[in-house]
């Protein structure tokens, strides 16, 4: 007897449920080695408590005998923590050629010394692989698109705004680089502190400037992918569109 593979909702698994082919989940961005590691488990266990199985373990371990009579469930919240699991594990070179595709077809044109220098940033956040286009595409972009009201920092006039951005540009052009992310760190919050502003409404406002949004990957680790002169041109084109509001 092999078990039924049911959805969320307690039905038969059908198209209604979402991806149907192993193309699209590699499209949407699920590693061969989550997917196979889960399929394993729809019906089979080879205990009551371990989940996580490499290929060559399950080829050791797997028996007809282990197969159950109950219904299993298709649960993509399960499968996006174990792809999470086994994205944590895959070596960051090897995250790296993984993640270019999917910027190429986002309409990016990553260079791989670049995604390989993102790739720290992201590792541990990345559920799918898909996901790197939401969380790093600012940093590929030529020229970022700026929501007005996100770059007037948090009880922070435009005037303040104006005047914290003009300050951090002060600040990181004095630095011949950004590698000594602890110093760039200091600067930027005694800056901050000189304008009486608390560091989360300094480095906010800096943070929309470069990134174009108010969430994004560490700020420091940012600055220092995007090199003293991208950043400091983002910061003087976010003035720009501030005067010319």
């Amino acid at each position: 007897h092999v078990p039924n593979v049911m959805g969320p909702d307690k039905r038969k698994l059908s198209k209604r449920h979402g991806a149907t082919s192993v193309i699209q989940f590699r499209d949407a961005g699920y590693l061969s080695e989550s997917l196979v590691n889960f399929l394993a488990l729809l019906g089979w266990s080879y205990d009551d408590h371990t989940e996580l199985f490499s290929r060559q373990q399950l080829v050791k371990l797997f028996t007809l005998d282990k197969i159950g009579k109950s219904p299993s469930v298709f649960d993509m919240a399960k499968l996006d923590w174990m792809n999470g699991y086994y994205i944590r594990a895959l070596d960051p070179d090897d995250l790296a050629d993984r993640l270019i595709p999917f910027l190429e077809r986002a309409g990016l044109k990553p260079d791989r010394l670049t995604v390989r220098a993102v790739v720290p940033l992201v590792q541990e956040r990345l559920k799918r692989l898909d996901e790197i286009v939401e969380r790093a595409d600012f940093i590929f972009k030529e020229r970022l698109e700026y929501d007005h009201q996100l770059l007037i920092g948090p009880k922070m006039t435009e005037v303040a705004s104006l005047n914290a951005l003009r300050a951090a540009s002060r600040v990181l052009d004095r630095m011949d680089s950004f590698d000594d992310e602890a110093e760039v760190e200091r600067a930027l919050r005694a800056e901050a502190e000189g304008l009486e502003l608390k560091p989360a409404q300094f480095l906010g406002v800096l943070r929309v400037a470069v990134t174009g949004n108010t969430v994004t990957l560490p700020l420091i680790g940012t600055l220092k992918i995007l090199g003293r002169d991208k950043t400091i041109e983002r910061i003087r084109a976010a003035v720009n569109y501030l005067q010319g509001m």
